[in-house]
């Protein structure tokens, strides 16, 4: 018989464990290279280097809301997805 298994789901690893969590609020503490603010292509950019293995800046639009009340980033604004689809 069929069984709904969800609760025994538990997902996927996250992609940062706890230290390489506080080894990215750390560097969104600090200037990018460029100088300018953090977004999602340099964190991505940071986080391929650090992983070994590609990060698409779509997957670090989850990860930098959770440091937007104390680094300074780049907005997100519909407009500027709009443009840089164009």
């Amino acid at each position: 018989m069929l069984g709904d298994r969800r609760q025994n789901n538990t997902g996927t690893e996250p992609l940062l464990d706890d230290v390489q969590l506080a080894q990215l609020w750390q560097i969104l503490h600090s200037l990018p290279a460029d100088a300018g603010l953090w977004n999602g292509p340099k964190v991505a950019a940071w986080m391929s280097e650090l992983l070994g293995r590609k990060v698409s800046p779509q997957r670090c639009l989850h990860i930098l809301p959770n440091f937007n009340s104390s680094v300074r980033l780049w907005p997100v604004t519909n407009e500027a997805i709009a443009l840089r689809v164009l």
